[in-house]
């Protein structure tokens, strides 16, 4: 059967200096199960890409990172997200781990939610410096940005930074239930 395991591995045993995994895509999804990426210094996931054919980005309100079921992403390098919004489905409980920074660029306050985007959803991103600058929207969902400072150093530090105009949303939504409008509440912002 299938674990649910995937292990993306350059040729080098380490990671060899300047390499770069890019996963490039309109719409990326992370879906159910655990991937590790090792070898690559850094990766890159860019949602609402038009690096590899402009023509491939057909509908904008697709371009997003997209976290759907239980799924872990574990990096022995930094990582990169740029994406319009990053959203998962309803209930999805999703990781970020990497051994280095997580830089989250700047995303589109303008955009569209994708129809996959739910409710209730969990997203944790950890790594050794959080740089935030995106735009992450889990409606009654929990966000989690965990910063572990440089492992060498004796106190971890401050290494958890907020940019001017990032957007973390995890406001209730007015849901249709039959003939009555019911809210659900707030989620839940936890910076470690």
């Amino acid at each position: 059967g299938n674990s649910g395991v995937s292990t993306l591995v350059s040729e080098f045993p380490e990671a060899a200096p300047g390499s770069e995994l890019q996963l490039l895509a309109n719409q990326v999804q992370i879906t159910g199960g655990a991937v590790t990426v090792a070898g690559f210094e850094s990766t890159v996931v860019e949602a609402g890409s038009d690096a590899i054919d402009p023509a491939a980005v057909t509908d904008p309100a697709d371009a997003a990172l997209v976290f759907k079921g239980d799924s872990r992403l574990n990096l022995d390098g930094a990582v990169v997200l740029s994406a319009p919004v990053i959203v998962a489905e309803q209930a999805a409980s999703a990781d970020i781990q990497a051994m280095g920074p997580v830089n989250v660029l700047p995303g589109d306050a303008a955009a569209t939610l994708p129809a996959s985007s739910g409710q209730a959803a969990k997203l944790r991103l950890l790594g050794s410096r959080i740089d935030y600058n995106g735009r992450i929207v889990l409606p009654s969902g929990t966000i989690t940005l965990v910063q572990t400072g440089d492992v060498g150093a004796p106190v971890g530090g401050d290494n958890l930074e907020l940019q001017p105009g990032s957007i973390i949303d995890v406001s209730g939504e007015s849901v249709a239930f039959g003939p009555k409008i019911l809210s659900t509440p707030g989620g839940a912002v936890d910076l470690v």
